[in-house]
């Protein structure tokens, strides 16, 4: 595949990406086919087993942020979840960060961002420093952040689900990955699982792709 190296300091982006040759891409046909359709996004949910330390998160109260974590090293752990569509081209980020919902006052949903560590300790003060501010901007959308080298996450702590679906623009092509994760459950056989969902745009990202992420993040979990 040929690339093109951009500088994040000459576009004024935030992060380096790299911008990939359609006309000789392996998947060039695949790409032209699914732009086309109406609605070409398509998601899956999975069960993660995240028995290993969720007792010791949740007494050092850190579990959302470990499992924030958690989803942001899969995401990165695959290139093709770090593609995206811009102007007609495609991308690739050489590091991709989350961008995540926050409760703030009277219930309003607030967005913010945390920039991704790919270790836990390292990534935890930029996760709480965000929910704090998030809590007391007053607004949904924080003006000065940047969104284009993000993935959308929601947290929603009071339901386990099964599927789900997220709202999505399509014109212009819309290609973030939108996740989310459930209520965990603690089994009758000590277990403990947690639904993570997925929709994503499937001119970028294939089956194989999407279990090749899955599997990212429950080897990490593990």
């Amino acid at each position: 595949m040929a690339i093109v190296t951009w500088f994040a300091l000459v576009l004024r982006l935030p992060t380096m990406f790299k911008q990939v040759d359609i006309p000789g891409w392996k998947r060039k046909e695949a790409f032209d086919f699914f732009l086309k359709f109406e609605n070409p996004t398509y998601g899956f949910t999975v069960e993660i087993d995240i028995t290993r330390n969720f007792h010791e998160r949740k007494r050092e109260k850190s579990l959302t942020a470990a499992l924030v974590h958690l989803v942001t090293c899969g995401v990165n752990e695959v290139p093709e979840f770090k593609q995206r569509i811009v102007n007609g081209r495609v991308i690739e980020w050489d590091v991709i960060h989350p961008s995540y919902t926050v409760q703030g006052p009277n219930e309003q949903v607030c967005f913010t961002k945390s920039v991704f560590h790919p270790e836990l300790h390292g990534f935890k003060a930029s996760f709480l420093e965000s929910i704090e501010v998030a809590k007391v901007r007053g607004t949904m959308f924080d003006k000065n952040q940047t969104m284009e080298d993000v993935f959308y996450l929601s947290i929603i702590p009071w339901i386990h689900f099964a599927a789900m679906t997220h709202p999505i623009k399509h014109s212009p092509p819309d290609s973030v990955p939108r996740m989310a994760i459930g209520k965990c459950v603690e089994h009758a056989d000590g277990r403990v699982t947690v639904p993570l969902n997925i929709q994503v745009h499937h001119a970028l990202i294939d089956a194989i792709h999407a279990a090749r992420f899955f599997e990212a993040v429950q080897t990490l979990a593990k």
